[in-house]
């Protein structure tokens, strides 16, 4: 397996969003997570990817994931007024109460803050956390609240009569590092287009193409990625499909410039309501 996503130390420019709280990014095995990170000159993350703007449409379902423990920084999902959907790897097996989620694209100092209170992995990750294909990384968070913030709206998902194909073009979102090599640049929200080059990579996970200079790589696990399509009116719109997971198994380097698995979570949506009604 390839790493997992997370970020690295460097609080020149991310001192203001900690708060007091001893923050970073997750890095287990090879998966999508890292110190929490910062470059003083331009902080960023998606590699080569775009800003995503706090005003737009595509930051008001994305939050930041920090674990004030351990340090460790992911990206989430918002499915509801109290609930996000990240990947398993990102989750403190100790308590969740050390996880925070942060509402913004470029966090700072008054940036708005909710305690996660609950967790669930899907069952298959404590099995399968060290196998190549179907690990099953995926996982519903609780947070405080009652409702999001002005702005805030849970993902929609993608309709089931829509397959997804070789080729597609999708938009992923992630709060991860912007250079592979350095390890700096956690902390902001960032946006960039990948092909689908296997849609049957596993049965429940689909392989991105990011050998073309822009890629997911560590701080965007639990991302989210999109089809950028047009519903039923022909409106165009932002489908949810997938949550970042870790590199290819072909990239040996760890540079984030191969391949990237998304965990289809498609697949996983009655879990998904039957976690949040349990949780």
């Amino acid at each position: 397996m390839g790493w997992i996503m997370r970020g690295s130390k460097n609080f020149a420019i991310l001192a203001g969003v900690l708060l007091g709280l001893n923050l970073s990014a997750c890095t287990p095995a090879k998966q999508f997570q890292i110190k929490y990170s910062a470059d003083e000159g331009n902080p960023s993350n998606i590699i080569a990817g775009n800003d995503v703007a706090n005003n737009s449409s595509l930051s008001k379902s994305v939050v930041l994931l920090i674990n004030s423990f351990t340090q460790e920084v992911c990206s989430a999902s918002l499915i509801g007024n109290q609930y996000a959907l990240t990947a398993a790897h990102c989750l403190d097996k100790e308590n969740p109460n050390n996880l925070y989620i942060f509402f913004a694209a470029k966090p700072n100092g008054k940036t708005e803050r909710r305690r996660v209170i609950a967790m669930q992995a899907f069952p298959y990750w404590a099995l399968r956390q060290s196998e190549d294909i179907n690990t099953g990384d995926i996982a519903v968070i609780k947070f405080e609240g009652i409702a999001l913030p002005k702005g805030y709206k849970a993902v929609e998902f993608l309709p089931e009569d829509q397959k997804i194909l070789k080729g597609a073009k999708t938009i992923v979102l992630g709060y991860g590092i912007k250079n592979a090599q350095t390890q700096v640049g956690a902390g902001v929200l960032r946006y960039t287009t990948l092909t689908v080059s296997n849609p049957n990579y596993s049965s429940t996970e689909i392989l991105l193409d990011q050998s073309k200079g822009s890629s997911v790589c560590h701080g965007d696990s639990g991302g989210p990625a999109y089809f950028y399509m047009k519903d039923s009116h022909g409106q165009l719109k932002y489908y949810f499909w997938g949550v970042a997971n870790h590199s290819s198994v072909d990239d040996v380097d760890n540079n984030c410039n191969k391949g990237v698995v998304y965990t289809n979570a498609l697949l996983y949506q009655t879990w998904i309501q039957n976690m949040m009604a349990e949780l």
